[in-house]
Protein backbone atom coordinates (compact mmCIF):
# COMPACT_ATOMS: atom_id res chain seq x y z
CA UNK A 1 0.00 0.00 0.00
CA UNK A 2 1.20 3.45 -0.97
CA UNK A 3 1.18 6.34 1.53
CA UNK A 4 3.01 9.46 2.17
CA UNK A 5 4.13 11.85 5.17
CA UNK A 6 5.38 14.71 3.40
CA UNK A 7 2.90 15.71 2.08
CA UNK A 8 0.63 16.22 5.06
CA UNK A 9 3.55 17.39 7.27
CA UNK A 10 3.67 20.47 4.60
CA UNK A 11 0.01 21.17 5.51
CA UNK A 12 0.64 21.05 9.59
CA UNK A 13 4.02 23.05 8.65
CA UNK A 14 2.38 25.88 6.63
CA UNK A 15 -0.97 26.34 8.48
CA UNK A 16 0.51 26.47 11.85
CA UNK A 17 3.10 28.75 10.46
CA UNK A 18 0.37 31.28 9.61
CA UNK A 19 -1.26 30.59 12.79
CA UNK A 20 1.52 31.52 14.57
CA UNK A 21 2.10 34.77 12.43
CA UNK A 22 -0.99 36.07 13.26
CA UNK A 23 -0.72 35.72 16.72
CA UNK A 24 2.37 38.04 16.68
CA UNK A 25 0.58 40.64 14.03
CA UNK A 26 -2.85 40.55 14.91
CA UNK A 27 -2.60 43.93 16.05
CA UNK A 28 -1.23 45.08 12.94
CA UNK A 29 -3.83 43.28 10.35
CA UNK A 30 -7.00 44.61 12.73
CA UNK A 31 -5.61 47.75 12.28
CA UNK A 32 -5.35 47.50 8.82
CA UNK A 33 -8.78 45.95 8.20
CA UNK A 34 -10.56 48.93 10.10
CA UNK A 35 -12.49 46.05 11.93
CA UNK A 36 -14.53 45.62 8.62
CA UNK A 37 -15.88 41.67 8.86
CA UNK A 38 -17.15 39.96 5.73
CA UNK A 39 -20.61 38.94 6.02
CA UNK A 40 -22.06 35.26 5.44
CA UNK A 41 -23.68 36.93 1.58
CA UNK A 42 -20.32 38.10 1.21
CA UNK A 43 -18.98 34.42 1.55
CA UNK A 44 -21.00 32.96 -0.80
CA UNK A 45 -20.40 36.00 -3.32
CA UNK A 46 -16.98 34.82 -2.75
CA UNK A 47 -17.35 31.10 -3.35
CA UNK A 48 -19.37 31.67 -5.85
CA UNK A 49 -16.44 33.67 -7.78
CA UNK A 50 -14.31 31.11 -7.04
CA UNK A 51 -16.02 28.84 -8.92
CA UNK A 52 -16.68 30.56 -11.73
CA UNK A 53 -12.97 31.33 -11.80
CA UNK A 54 -11.75 27.91 -11.81
CA UNK A 55 -14.40 27.43 -14.82
CA UNK A 56 -12.80 30.29 -16.65
CA UNK A 57 -9.25 29.23 -16.01
CA UNK A 58 -9.88 26.04 -18.17
CA UNK A 59 -11.10 28.01 -21.36
CA UNK A 60 -8.66 31.44 -20.34
CA UNK A 61 -6.00 31.40 -22.92
CA UNK A 62 -2.97 30.83 -21.37
CA UNK A 63 -0.97 33.92 -21.82
CA UNK A 64 -3.74 36.21 -19.93
CA UNK A 65 -3.62 33.52 -17.21
CA UNK A 66 0.19 33.67 -16.30
CA UNK A 67 -0.02 37.85 -16.63
CA UNK A 68 -3.09 37.49 -14.28
CA UNK A 69 -1.91 35.18 -11.85
CA UNK A 70 1.99 37.24 -11.61
CA UNK A 71 0.60 40.41 -11.04
CA UNK A 72 -2.03 38.92 -7.84
CA UNK A 73 1.16 36.53 -6.82
CA UNK A 74 3.45 39.74 -6.87
CA UNK A 75 0.55 41.79 -5.17
CA UNK A 76 0.39 39.04 -1.95
CA UNK A 77 4.35 39.33 -1.50
CA UNK A 78 4.34 43.37 -1.56
CA UNK A 79 1.68 42.88 1.08
CA UNK A 80 3.40 40.45 2.50
CA UNK A 81 6.66 42.58 3.37
CA UNK A 82 4.87 45.82 3.95
CA UNK A 83 3.34 44.11 6.58
CA UNK A 84 6.56 43.08 8.14
CA UNK A 85 8.81 46.02 6.75
CA UNK A 86 6.82 49.38 6.59
CA UNK A 87 8.53 50.67 3.66
CA UNK A 88 7.39 50.12 0.55
CA UNK A 89 10.53 50.71 -1.29
CA UNK A 90 12.02 47.33 0.34
CA UNK A 91 8.69 45.86 -0.22
CA UNK A 92 9.17 46.03 -3.81
CA UNK A 93 12.42 43.71 -3.75
CA UNK A 94 10.26 40.18 -2.81
CA UNK A 95 8.06 41.04 -6.18
CA UNK A 96 10.82 41.81 -8.13
CA UNK A 97 12.86 38.71 -6.86
CA UNK A 98 9.79 36.62 -7.78
CA UNK A 99 9.44 38.38 -11.12
CA UNK A 100 13.48 37.95 -11.85
CA UNK A 101 13.01 34.32 -10.69
CA UNK A 102 10.09 33.16 -12.77
CA UNK A 103 11.70 33.80 -15.79
CA UNK A 104 15.29 33.83 -15.41
CA UNK A 105 15.54 31.10 -13.10
CA UNK A 106 12.86 28.52 -12.09
CA UNK A 107 12.90 25.34 -10.44
CA UNK A 108 11.05 23.29 -8.31
CA UNK A 109 12.58 24.52 -4.93
CA UNK A 110 11.61 28.32 -6.17
CA UNK A 111 8.18 27.52 -7.17
CA UNK A 112 7.42 25.94 -3.72
CA UNK A 113 8.81 28.51 -1.52
CA UNK A 114 7.43 30.88 -3.17
CA UNK A 115 3.66 29.36 -3.20
CA UNK A 116 4.53 29.22 0.02
CA UNK A 117 4.69 33.02 0.64
CA UNK A 118 1.81 33.48 -0.94
CA UNK A 119 -0.55 31.10 0.67
CA UNK A 120 0.73 32.30 4.13
CA UNK A 121 0.39 36.32 3.16
CA UNK A 122 -3.11 35.47 2.01
CA UNK A 123 -3.60 33.61 5.28
CA UNK A 124 -2.54 36.33 7.47
CA UNK A 125 -4.81 38.83 5.14
CA UNK A 126 -7.98 36.84 5.18
CA UNK A 127 -8.58 35.12 8.27
CA UNK A 128 -8.97 39.16 10.12
CA UNK A 129 -11.95 39.79 7.99
CA UNK A 130 -13.99 36.29 9.79
CA UNK A 131 -15.82 36.37 12.56
CA UNK A 132 -16.94 32.29 13.29
CA UNK A 133 -20.20 32.09 11.41
CA UNK A 134 -18.72 33.89 8.29
CA UNK A 135 -16.06 31.06 8.89
CA UNK A 136 -18.52 28.04 9.24
CA UNK A 137 -20.59 29.25 6.19
CA UNK A 138 -16.82 29.50 4.40
CA UNK A 139 -15.89 25.80 4.87
CA UNK A 140 -19.10 24.52 4.19
CA UNK A 141 -19.33 26.40 0.71
CA UNK A 142 -15.93 26.09 -0.18
CA UNK A 143 -15.66 22.64 0.44
CA UNK A 144 -19.42 21.72 -1.66
CA UNK A 145 -17.77 23.78 -4.65
CA UNK A 146 -14.76 21.95 -4.51
CA UNK A 147 -16.60 18.39 -4.61
CA UNK A 148 -18.83 19.91 -7.57
CA UNK A 149 -15.26 21.19 -9.44
CA UNK A 150 -13.48 18.26 -8.74
CA UNK A 151 -16.17 15.25 -9.04
CA UNK A 152 -18.69 16.49 -11.07
CA UNK A 153 -17.39 19.20 -13.88
CA UNK A 154 -14.15 18.17 -13.67
CA UNK A 155 -13.12 22.00 -13.90
CA UNK A 156 -11.20 22.16 -11.14
CA UNK A 157 -8.46 19.07 -12.49
CA UNK A 158 -8.51 21.01 -15.86
CA UNK A 159 -7.67 24.33 -14.49
CA UNK A 160 -4.82 22.42 -11.95
CA UNK A 161 -3.36 20.75 -14.49
CA UNK A 162 -3.18 23.83 -16.83
CA UNK A 163 -1.68 26.16 -14.43
CA UNK A 164 0.97 23.70 -12.87
CA UNK A 165 1.90 23.39 -16.89
CA UNK A 166 2.81 27.29 -17.32
CA UNK A 167 4.60 26.47 -13.91
CA UNK A 168 2.65 28.89 -11.97
CA UNK A 169 3.33 28.64 -7.96
CA UNK A 170 -0.04 27.98 -7.28
CA UNK A 171 0.47 24.35 -5.88
CA UNK A 172 2.71 23.37 -3.32
CA UNK A 173 4.52 19.78 -5.14
CA UNK A 174 6.76 17.87 -2.40
CA UNK A 175 8.67 14.20 -3.19
CA UNK A 176 6.56 11.29 -1.20
CA UNK A 177 8.19 9.27 1.25
CA UNK A 178 8.44 6.42 1.98
CA UNK A 179 6.74 5.83 -1.44
CA UNK A 180 8.32 7.21 -4.43
CA UNK A 181 7.26 10.26 -6.52
CA UNK A 182 5.94 13.40 -6.16
CA UNK A 183 2.35 14.62 -4.86
CA UNK A 184 0.84 18.22 -4.83
CA UNK A 185 -1.45 20.30 -2.65
CA UNK A 186 -3.22 23.56 -4.30
CA UNK A 187 -3.27 26.78 -2.24
CA UNK A 188 -6.79 27.04 -1.86
CA UNK A 189 -6.19 23.78 0.41
CA UNK A 190 -3.59 25.46 1.87
CA UNK A 191 -5.29 28.74 2.42
CA UNK A 192 -8.77 27.02 4.26
CA UNK A 193 -6.40 24.83 6.62
CA UNK A 194 -4.54 27.86 7.82
CA UNK A 195 -8.02 29.95 7.97
CA UNK A 196 -9.59 27.09 10.56
CA UNK A 197 -6.51 27.05 12.56
CA UNK A 198 -6.48 30.55 12.84
CA UNK A 199 -10.58 30.79 13.85
CA UNK A 200 -9.80 27.93 15.99
CA UNK A 201 -7.19 29.61 18.18
CA UNK A 202 -9.45 32.81 18.18
CA UNK A 203 -12.28 31.31 19.59
CA UNK A 204 -10.51 28.56 21.76
CA UNK A 205 -6.77 28.88 22.48
CA UNK A 206 -3.21 28.01 20.12
CA UNK A 207 -2.95 24.34 21.58
CA UNK A 208 -6.95 23.56 19.83
CA UNK A 209 -5.63 25.63 16.98
CA UNK A 210 -2.33 23.33 16.97
CA UNK A 211 -4.41 20.50 17.00
CA UNK A 212 -6.53 21.55 14.25
CA UNK A 213 -3.33 22.08 12.00
CA UNK A 214 -2.25 18.22 13.13
CA UNK A 215 -5.91 16.42 12.53
CA UNK A 216 -6.51 18.46 9.27
CA UNK A 217 -2.90 16.85 8.48
CA UNK A 218 -4.08 13.49 9.62
CA UNK A 219 -7.28 13.30 7.32
CA UNK A 220 -5.70 14.64 4.45
CA UNK A 221 -3.33 11.81 4.69
CA UNK A 222 -6.32 9.67 4.33
CA UNK A 223 -7.04 10.95 1.50
CA UNK A 224 -3.81 11.23 -0.18
CA UNK A 225 -3.76 6.76 1.10
CA UNK A 226 -7.10 6.84 -1.13
CA UNK A 227 -6.21 8.64 -3.95
CA UNK A 228 -2.77 6.53 -4.21
CA UNK A 229 -4.16 3.37 -3.83
CA UNK A 230 -7.48 3.52 -5.91
CA UNK A 231 -8.40 5.26 -9.61
CA UNK A 232 -9.91 8.07 -8.05
CA UNK A 233 -6.55 9.98 -8.18
CA UNK A 234 -7.63 13.45 -7.64
CA UNK A 235 -10.08 14.13 -4.64
CA UNK A 236 -11.03 17.62 -3.56
CA UNK A 237 -8.95 18.15 -0.65
CA UNK A 238 -11.34 20.32 1.46
CA UNK A 239 -13.19 17.56 2.04
CA UNK A 240 -11.15 15.69 4.26
CA UNK A 241 -9.54 19.55 5.58
CA UNK A 242 -12.79 20.24 6.34
CA UNK A 243 -13.33 16.73 8.18
CA UNK A 244 -10.23 17.23 10.48
CA UNK A 245 -11.47 20.48 11.48
CA UNK A 246 -14.99 18.93 12.92
CA UNK A 247 -13.15 16.08 14.68
CA UNK A 248 -11.20 18.71 16.04
CA UNK A 249 -14.10 20.23 17.59
CA UNK A 250 -15.82 17.47 18.35
CA UNK A 251 -14.85 16.25 21.34
CA UNK A 252 -15.52 20.33 22.96
CA UNK A 253 -18.39 20.81 21.31
CA UNK A 254 -19.18 17.66 23.30
CA UNK A 255 -18.36 18.76 26.34
CA UNK A 256 -20.84 20.09 28.83
CA UNK A 257 -19.56 23.35 30.30
CA UNK A 258 -17.05 24.05 27.19
CA UNK A 259 -16.50 27.86 26.80
CA UNK A 260 -15.11 29.51 23.92
CA UNK A 261 -14.05 33.09 23.55
CA UNK A 262 -16.14 35.37 22.32
CA UNK A 263 -16.39 35.21 18.67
Amino acid sequence: MKFDLLLPSTLFLISSAGLLLFSKLEDKLEAISSKERLRVRDVVLIVLVMGVMVTIMVVMPERIMQVLLLFSSSSLLFLLTHLIVPKWPLALLTPLAFLLSYFLYWNLILMDLFAVLFVVSAILYISVFFTWKTTLAFAGLLTAMDVIQVFGTRHMVAAAEKMSGLRLPILVVVPMYPSSGYVALGLGDLLLSGLLAIQTTRRWNRRKGLTCCALTAATLMTGEVIALNTTHHFLPATLFISLGWLITLGPTLLIKGSTPKSP
